[in-house]
């Protein structure tokens, strides 16, 4: 990736008019992780970003696979989510 790059893996709807997108972003010769909300323009432009959302390095993503592995437990448990959503095959 080039200085300054972006380049989105995942996007997923959030709301009729907002969506969370997953990126891999290289800024500053390190590369990060964002999760931002984005949202539709009033003005008509498409999709922003809003200020709503966070990035990390990509070492850290071990650790945002164990949180999100332990909230998936945590939900089944609370028979939040069924076990097809649970599963690690499962594509929405």
């Amino acid at each position: 990736m080039q200085a300054n790059e972006s380049q989105v893996i995942h996007t997923f709807p959030k709301s009729s008019d907002e969506d969370i997108q997953l990126s891999l972003r290289h800024y500053k010769e390190r590369l990060y992780i964002d999760i931002r909300i984005w949202f539709q323009s009033r003005d008509g432009a498409g999709m922003r970003p809003s200020k709503k959302g966070v990035h990390f390095t990509v070492e850290r993503l071990a650790d945002l696979e164990r949180g999100v592995a332990e909230l998936k437990k945590r939900c089944s448990e609370l028979a939040l989510i069924t076990p097809l959503q649970n599963s690690p095959n499962s594509v929405k």
